[in-house]
């Protein structure tokens, strides 16, 4: 089992949550979009709020980012991004699974929307038990909600 760390980010990770975020989610939005400069490091500094975000740590060292909140109705998978050299370890799995056991001791499914170039979306379908909770994939849609299950003995 892999073995990391949070720590609540604080302003002085911006920087370092700005690359994560950029080189996590930049082939997609180009795919989808194309990629402004500009306009992503606005919507970024527009939307940084170190208070909900937390750093992974792994093996003494910043690698990663994970973005957490609790809602009446669901835990949501806001965000998780992994350096790309830490990457397919099995690092932002371990994460997430800690996420579904914290979300299974309140009782609430997990939510979170991938982009649907995201070759991501199949890991958490599949290896993850997430659903596609999204009513059908539309033109012109970018990304589906998915769901995982709902614990048993959860309210309905």
């Amino acid at each position: 089992m892999l073995r990391y760390e949070l720590r609540q980010a604080t302003p002085a990770d911006m920087e370092l949550v700005q690359e994560l975020k950029f080189l996590g989610l930049r082939p997609y939005v180009e795919k989808l979009w194309g990629w402004d400069s500009d306009d992503q490091q606005k919507r970024f500094r527009a939307s940084f709020v170190p208070d909900r975000q937390q750093i992974i740590c792994y093996q003494n060292e910043d690698v990663g980012m994970l973005h957490v909140e609790e809602r009446e109705d669901a835990v949501v998978l806001a965000g998780i991004y992994v350096a790309a050299r830490h990457r397919s370890k099995g690092l932002g799995s371990a994460v997430i699974r800690d996420v579904l056991v914290f979300a299974e001791r309140c009782g609430k499914p997990v939510r979170l929307r991938v982009l649907r170039p995201n070759p991501a979306r199949e890991l958490y379908w599949g290896c993850l038990s997430f659903v596609d909770a999204s009513t059908l994939w539309m033109e012109g849609v970018h990304d589906a909600e998915i769901t995982s299950p709902v614990p048993a003995g959860a309210p309905a």
